[in-house]
């Protein structure tokens, strides 16, 4: 796995359940290639995450209502 993270075509990764977005994080910053999508259902999570990202090319994004759209997205994305 360690290859296909560092290697191209750039790999998109799903963190589920990403909560305050450090998983997320981490992997966009040990992979640079990579794309991390992080999702996760709690609003403060969400809200947490974008705080930590504190970067603002990274991607921000809205909390979805429950089971009516895909969970929201941390912020974490290698695109800086």
């Amino acid at each position: 796995m360690d290859l296909r993270l560092r290697s191209e075509p750039p790999a998109r990764v799903a963190d589920l359940a990403c909560g305050t977005g450090w998983s997320s994080i981490a992997m966009a910053q040990a992979y640079p290639l990579i794309s991390v999508d992080g999702f996760d259902l709690d609003a403060d999570a969400i809200a947490a995450a974008r705080r930590h990202a504190g970067r603002p090319a990274w991607r921000t994004v809205s909390r979805s209502p429950p089971l009516t759209r895909p969970a929201p997205v941390c912020p974490a994305s290698t695109t800086w």
